[in-house]
């Protein structure tokens, strides 16, 4: 029964890594040059969006004051993004959390929120973290995002899709983000940085 027991736990830690190298392979493949992206086609970035939005979730840690069965994924507005994500991850697990994925309206509360994704289009940078949980990761391809109360901005340059981490942001809401994902960011924004 402990050989067993071992031999689990081993088998865990290497599928972690192996899906933590899966995202690294996703981002680089997501960092070539036309045609894999172009800022004509919304179709693909919408489903990268969703794949750096999946890796997010998998690559974060929340307080322990957080659900400890349900990873809830809100959405104001990117129907796009929301729609795959609906579709290939509702009901799969995040570690020991369901995911769950809802649209959020302009009056509907955020309480329920692990993370929230924030569409540029729906809200302006300035205004768009401030009604997200103290504990909820955001995530939005506004710009200026991270500059601005949120915690990973992601943006769309030299035909890739990259992303800020305000460590700053996630830190004061209790959240750790894997040295995984850090490595892999454009920017990590912290305390004392320019």
């Amino acid at each position: 029964m402990t050989r067993d027991y071992a031999a689990g736990v081993q088998v865990r830690r290497v599928s972690r890594r192996l899906r933590q190298a899966c995202f690294a392979i996703l981002v680089a493949l997501g960092a070539l040059s036309c045609p894999t992206i172009c800022p004509a086609d919304d179709d693909a970035l919408e489903e990268f969006k969703a794949v750096y939005l999946f890796n997010f979730a998998k690559l974060t840690v929340w307080p322990t004051s957080a659900a400890a069965d349900l990873l809830t994924i809100c959405f104001i507005g990117a129907p796009g993004v929301r729609d795959l994500i609906a579709r290939d991850v509702t009901g799969k697990l995040i570690g020991a959390r369901h995911v769950a994925v809802r649209s959020l309206g302009p009056s509907q509360r955020a309480d329920d929120c692990s993370i929230v994704y924030i569409d540029a289009a729906a809200v302006g940078a300035s205004s768009s973290a401030a009604g997200a949980p103290a504990n909820a990761l955001t995530v939005s391809d506004a710009h200026d995002f991270a500059y601005h109360g949120g915690m990973i901005e992601l943006f769309f340059k030299d035909n890739r899709l990259r992303f800020i981490i305000n460590l700053d942001n996630a830190r004061l809401a209790g959240l750790k983000m894997s040295s995984s994902l850090l490595a892999l960011a454009s920017k990590v924004e912290q305390l004392g940085s320019p």
